[in-house]
C-alpha cells in the first residue's frame, strides 16, 4: 500500500500543479476586451504612423519638385544664354559671308574689266 499512497500523493501533487498552472494561465490570459483595446490601440498607432509617413512623403515630394524646378530654370537660363551666343556667332558669320560675297563680286567685276581690256588690246593689236 505504500506504493499506492505514493502514487496517489504524486497524482494529487500533479493535479494541484495543473490547477495552479491553469489558474495562472486564466489570470494572465487576455480577455476579449483586452484584445479589442489592443486592436484599437494598434489601429491608432498605425494610423498615426501612416499619417506621419504621408507628411514626410509630401515634404520630400515638395522638396524634390522645388529642386527640379530650380534646376530646370537654371538649365533653361544656360540654354538661353548658349543659344544667344550661337545666334551672335551666326550673325557674325553671316556678316563675314556678306563681306566675302561683296568682295568676290567686286573682284569678279574687276577681273571681267581686265579681261575686256586685254581682249580689246589683243584685237586692236
Amino acid at each position: 500500500m505504500p506504493q499506492q499512497e505514493a502514487t496517489l500523493e504524486n497524482l494529487t501533487t500533479t493535479v494541484n500543479e495543473l490547477k495552479e498552472l491553469s489558474l495562472h494561465i486564466v489570470e494572465h490570459m487576455a480577455t476579449k476586451e483586452d484584445l479589442s483595446a489592443l486592436r484599437a490601440e494598434t489601429k491608432e498607432d498605425l494610423q498615426r504612423e501612416i499619417g506621419s509617413l504621408r507628411t514626410e512623403l509630401k515634404t520630400e515630394i515638395f522638396e524634390l519638385r522645388t529642386d527640379m524646378e530650380n534646376n530646370f530654370s537654371q538649365v533653361k537660363t544656360e540654354m538661353r544664354l548658349g543659344f544667344e551666343d550661337v545666334k551672335a556667332e551666326f550673325e557674325q558669320v553671316h556678316k563675314e559671308i556678306e563681306i566675302l560675297d561683296k568682295r568676290t563680286l567686286e573682284d569678279t567685276n574687276a577681273l571681267a574689266k581686265d579681261v575686256l581690256q586685254l581682249k580689246t588690246q589683243l584685237s586692236g593689236a
